[in-house]
């Protein structure tokens, strides 16, 4: 099967977003046996959108279309792939249902505006590939492109949207339609390199067994694909217990999500001190859904000053030891854990760069600290590259080292 993967957005080529869900498909149509042999990107321009789907329909069996699915004016994937396949559309009645219920729980207060209801326009003989992370759902659509048979995939740009989509949605009708099932199992393995993670997959696989990786500054997701459920079930037991308690629990795929379960099954409450993380991880935090049982709050002290006044870091801890020392960690989680009365706390203080370093301190020195039920821990972190990906692999680091203690 020859297939094609295109790309919509403007943020894409602007540079203002990574194109990850190609990489993301590409990662996963291998594992599952097939290769996508061509891909592009172009903006939310109809005519560009309706002249690359075009040429990509004349020569290729399935065309992967991301982007374009949702209530805005911009938004004319589906109108386009019905323009060039000549197919009527239909409100689908299931789909309004759902999406009337998914905008009243998220905004009781005021009913949706007309244009969002366009998300429940279905065409002709298309399936609907449900959306459990948002409000558009995929489309499997086929039709007839200049006297041959033309099957498109239309699935959403976000790639929260777009990834379990992908996996849940997309590949089981691709596999369908070859004449094949396909069972997919994933665990997010913390705190580990891809390679390492790779290398370890690799040496008890069967070759009936398919693996694809996606490395993160949290650790590293691993996927398995097969044809035999047990089978796949089977090895990715087996993968389980050769990374241990690294392996994020009740299938959880990132370390935020899986930090508020634990808390809230210990009826544990938090909070969180931040310096050069900046908030990043109160936002990954209070991204998961029900967090306010157990999140009390945060403070960002940036200056010295900040520190002293709203954690109860001492003038002493400062002086002798400097900002960004392992006592000031400590200090930061214990002050915030007493200004907020929580039983665990994160505390991040660094030096993110590009500038503020010096040869004792350079940048990339960041410590972290975490308190638990009285007891304190720090860590010491010398990291590599840019500003991003300090603070990313900082925030990354102090919700692993919560997780280390509330699992000890």
């Amino acid at each position: 099967m020859k297939i094609a993967i295109l790309n919509t957005g403007n943020e894409l080529l602007r540079g203002t977003t990574l194109n990850t869900n190609l990489s993301f498909a590409g990662m996963m149509l291998t594992s599952a046996g097939e290769e996508a042999d061509c891909a592009l990107a172009v903006p939310d321009e109809p005519a560009m959108i309706k002249d690359a789907l075009g040429l990509l329909l004349e020569n290729h069996d399935l065309v992967i279309v991301t982007g374009g699915l949702g209530p805005t004016a911009d938004d004319l994937t589906r109108d386009i792939v019905c323009e060039l396949l000549n197919l009527q559309q239909h409100e689908d009645p299931g789909l309004r249902a759902g999406l009337e219920e998914y905008w009243h729980s998220r905004h009781p207060e005021r009913n949706a505006p007309a244009s969002y209801y366009a998300q429940s326009m279905v065409p002709e003989h298309a399936e609907i590939m449900d959306n459990h992370n948002g409000s558009a759902p995929g489309l499997w659509i086929e039709g007839d492109y200049l006297k041959r048979k033309a099957l498109v995939a239309l699935l959403p740009g976000p790639p929260s949207e777009f990834e379990p989509m992908f996996c849940d949605e997309f590949l089981p009708r691709l596999h369908a339609r070859r004449g094949q099932q396909i069972f997919t199992e994933r665990i997010m393995v913390s705190n580990t390199p891809e390679i390492i993670a790779q290398e370890k997959v690799e040496s008890v696989i069967s070759p009936n067994i398919r693996a694809a990786y996606c490395a993160s500054a949290e650790g590293t997701r691993i996927f398995l694909t097969g044809n035999d459920h047990n089978q796949t079930c089977e090895f990715m037991e087996k993968i389980k217990k050769m990374f241990g308690c690294s392996v994020l629990t009740n299938g959880h795929l990132d370390l935020a999500g899986e930090l508020a379960e634990r808390l809230s099954e210990l009826g544990c409450t938090l909070a969180t001190a931040e310096s050069c993380t900046g908030g990043m991880i109160s936002a990954a935090i209070t991204a998961q859904p029900g967090i306010s049982s157990i999140y009390l709050g945060g403070v960002v002290c940036y200056s010295n000053q900040s520190k002293q006044r709203e954690l109860g870091v001492t003038a002493e801890i400062l002086e002798r030891h400097g900002a960004v020392s392992a006592e000031c960690a400590r200090a930061m989680a214990e002050g915030v854990c007493r200004r907020f009365g929580a039983k665990a706390g994160i505390a991040v203080t660094g030096i993110a760069g590009p500038g503020g370093g010096t040869v004792h301190k350079p940048v990339g020195l960041v410590y972290i600290g975490a308190m638990y039920n009285g007891k304190v821990v720090d860590r010491r972190l010398d990291l590599r590259g840019n500003r991003a990906k300090i603070r990313q692999c900082a925030t990354a680091q102090a919700l692993i080292l919560l997780r280390e203690m509330l699992m000890s």
